[in-house]
């Protein structure tokens, strides 16, 4: 036999009548999980739960109470099985989340606590963002930050993310929560110069074009070519023979030489033998190479052609005969005067003469140079 009585039941209690006595007991059956040990025989769910627990006399046992979690930006908090269930907004966020007896639930919400500046949240926890130094801490409902801002190292900017300056090697600084990275400096290539940029510029008489590509130069200056017939490089001054255009030298922009380098003019009356001036056949004097100027200067006169020659090369008058030659100084040989074909006579001429027939002759002797 069984009985309920103030929602107590008693399990299996029997009358002996052997003994004239009960056997077996009734024990108490706890309020279910959720409800105030208290509040038994009366159980009911207690804040945080859902649900009317009851007695189920068949089972000997309560209905259960059903927890109802928090929200998602809240977090449950209970002090003991026995305590009320209590909804708080978690670290870094503030709000009021109470429970609602008629619809057995949450009410209220959570929102972001404000974040200080020069802050990163991460989570429940915040620290200092990039570049700066410090401590944050959670007072319970707002962050207390005190973060200082740590200077881009020398030769560095673009705080907070501070990268290597041109000529640097280190790229973007690594930051480490205090302080950022190592950087180096880089010397810019041989035969160039580094300007206030930090970029490198080929050294003069050089060319080329260095670039930097983060953490390294890279390019090369060569030694720039003379023009042609402009000497040896970098001392680049027009060889012997050879004169200045008037845009001749050395141009910082082009990162080369300008103007040519062209045959000097020989002086009158003398002529180029591809490497030096000399005065022409029948002339005689000195000519010389000014090297500042970049002239040739002398003079060269005239000789005398041998007796019955004149004008250039020293031909033979009419009626003369001969090849006269220039040795580089003098004329050597001579002209000799031919005799006149029979029958005619020598005609006297200013340079020469010619052959005229004698009486009772007639034709016309012509020179053809040797007879």
């Amino acid at each position: 036999a069984s009985f309920v009585r103030g929602n107590q039941i008693s399990t299996g209690a029997s009358w002996e009548k052997q003994t004239g006595s009960w056997e077996h007991e009734c024990r108490k059956v706890d309020c279910p999980f959720g409800c105030k040990l208290s509040d038994h025989p009366n159980c009911v769910c207690r804040v945080g739960f859902r649900g009317y627990p009851e007695w189920n006399a068949a089972t000997g046992a309560w209905t259960g109470c059903q927890e109802v979690a928090c929200k998602s930006e809240s977090n449950l908090v209970r002090a003991d099985p026995a305590s009320d269930a209590q909804c708080i907004c978690r670290v870094g966020t503030t709000g009021t989340v109470l429970w609602n007896a008629k619809t057995q639930d949450w009410d209220g919400a959570c929102k972001l606590a404000d974040v200080p500046l020069n802050t990163v949240v991460l989570g429940t926890s915040a620290e200092c963002a990039k570049g700066y130094k410090g401590t944050v801490t959670w007072t319970g409902s707002t962050w207390s930050a005190d973060c200082t801002r740590v200077l881009c190292p020398d030769f560095s900017s673009g705080h907070p993310d501070c990268a290597c300056k041109i000529g640097y090697a280190g790229g973007m600084l690594s930051w480490n929560g205090k302080e950022y990275g190592a950087r180096t400096r880089v010397e810019c290539p041989a035969a160039s110069t580094r300007l206030d940029s930090g970029n490198c510029i080929c050294n003069k008489y050089y060319s080329g074009i260095i670039t930097w590509s983060g953490n390294s130069y890279s390019g090369t200056c060569s030694l720039a070519a003379c023009p042609t017939n402009g000497g040896r490089a970098p001392d680049c001054r027009c060889d012997y023979g050879y004169g200045p255009t008037v845009n001749f030298g050395w141009s910082d922009q082009q990162q080369g030489w300008t103007g040519q380098c062209n045959p000097a003019p020989c002086p009158p009356h003398s002529r180029s033998n591809a490497v030096d001036c000399t005065c022409a056949p029948g002339y005689v004097g000195t000519i010389s190479w000014n090297k500042t100027t970049y002239q040739f200067s002398g003079e060269c006169v005239i000789t005398n052609c041998p007796p019955f020659s004149t004008g250039e090369g020293c031909k033979c008058f009419s009626g003369y005969t001969g090849l006269p030659a220039w040795n580089g100084t003098a004329w050597e040989h001579g002209c000799t005067p031919a005799n006149c074909p029979p029958s005619s006579t020598k005609k006297m001429l200013t340079s020469g003469y010619t052959c005229a027939c004698d009486a009772s002759f007639k034709g016309t002797p012509l020179w053809t140079g040797t007879q």
